[in-house]
């Protein structure tokens, strides 16, 4: 798990969350085409943060995005079961 934080940023992921959700509400976009967009938005992001392209930028922006997905379902889970 330790690896796997130094490929996490989280102005990325609270980015791509909010980026997933305008998608999501305004856009006749498929929900399972939604984590692919935020994957290539991450990267995009983090390349433009870092201003800088590498291995490292990528895996970061990509892992950051697809882990917005992860934390809007696990939200999305908790508010299901407070109703």
């Amino acid at each position: 798990m330790d690896n796997l934080q130094a490929y996490i940023n989280f102005e990325i992921v609270a980015f791509c969350l909010l980026f997933g959700k305008i998608i999501k509400d305004s856009t006749p976009i498929k929900n399972n085409l939604i984590p692919i967009i935020l994957g290539v938005v991450g990267i995009l992001f983090c390349i433009g943060l870092k201003q800088e392209l590498s291995f490292q930028v990528i895996i970061t922006g990509l892992v950051s995005g697809w882990m917005s997905t992860g934390v809007h379902s696990v939200v999305k889970g908790v508010s299901d079961v407070r109703e």
